[in-house]
């Protein structure tokens, strides 16, 4: 009902069908001649690139987010059948997304998750700096004083001014002086919904792990980041394979080809090994 894993079709309309409208598209191909682009329903015909710091561009052809089941990117040229794409939608306890200028300093910004956020990855859509993650996960010791940037492999670093040493609350997330006031942002906020999605951490000790996320039903879709050194966003689902066999994985902060002959992760019916 809220998420999707799809291979999109091109004949000049590339278009994917979800099953629900679609608020955010999240898109690669899975050849080192593709990137990675973000579309959400906030910025309209502009695409971003989780892989850069770049600011967000505007695009040629037209990107539909009003349709019922499927999203529709219609004047697009070349053939982009060879990509994978995560869609949501945007729900209470599970996802959200905000689009607001950075106070400059500490200021409260409201959202409609209903819930605490677990996961917020922003990023300044008018220019340059890093995108910035952060998590309750990571090694907070004062609020939130931690952060991972998502187009760089980066371990988790200390920040005062990121999300101004406060937690976010089911109504508000709080930002500091990053990256300052003349930039404005998007902001996807993510969280734990039983038997849908789970935000979480697990330590590694060398043999396998079962990572218990309450489903019935085994994760479709799962990005694993290791924060205590550098580490890349390993991007894995069912549509590519998660199974007892080889598992391909992509990777977010780069444009790197498909890994096909490793197999890290498993099946697991209450979310994955």
């Amino acid at each position: 009902d809220v998420f999707a894993v799809t291979n999109p079709t091109s004949s000049g309309t590339w278009t994917v069908t979800a099953g629900f409208p679609v608020d955010l598209a999240w898109y690669g191909g899975r050849s080192n001649s593709d990137k990675w682009y973000i579309a959400d329903r906030l910025r309209g015909n502009n695409l971003i690139k989780p892989n850069a710091s770049s600011a967000q561009f505007g695009v040629s052809f037209t990107i539909d987010f009003d349709l019922m089941t499927q999203l529709s990117l219609t004047g697009v040229s070349g053939d982009y059948s060879g990509q994978i794409a995560y869609c949501f939608k945007r729900a209470p306890g599970f996802f959200d997304v905000v689009r607001a200028q950075f106070p400059g300093s500490g200021a409260a910004i409201p959202h409609n998750l209903e819930v605490v956020p677990e996961l917020i990855i922003t990023k300044a859509i008018d220019g340059t700096p890093v995108w910035a993650t952060g998590s309750p996960y990571l090694p907070n010791t004062n609020g939130w004083n931690q952060y991972l940037e998502l187009n760089t492999n980066a371990r988790s670093q200390s920040t005062s001014t990121t999300w101004n040493q406060t937690a976010p609350t089911a109504t508000h997330f709080t930002l500091g002086t990053y990256p300052g006031s003349s930039y404005e942002g998007i902001f996807y906020l993510f969280a734990t919904l039983d038997g849908i999605s789970k935000v979480g951490s697990y330590s590694g000790t060398g043999n396998n792990i079962n990572v218990d996320c309450g489903f019935t039903g085994g994760a479709r879709f799962v990005v694993i980041k290791r924060t205590d050194t550098i580490g890349d966003w390993y991007v894995y689902d069912t549509s590519r394979g998660i199974t007892s066999g080889h598992d391909p994985y992509l990777m977010f902060n780069n444009s790197d080809t498909e890994v096909t002959n490793t197999s890290y992760i498993g099946p697991l019916n209450a979310g994955f090994q």
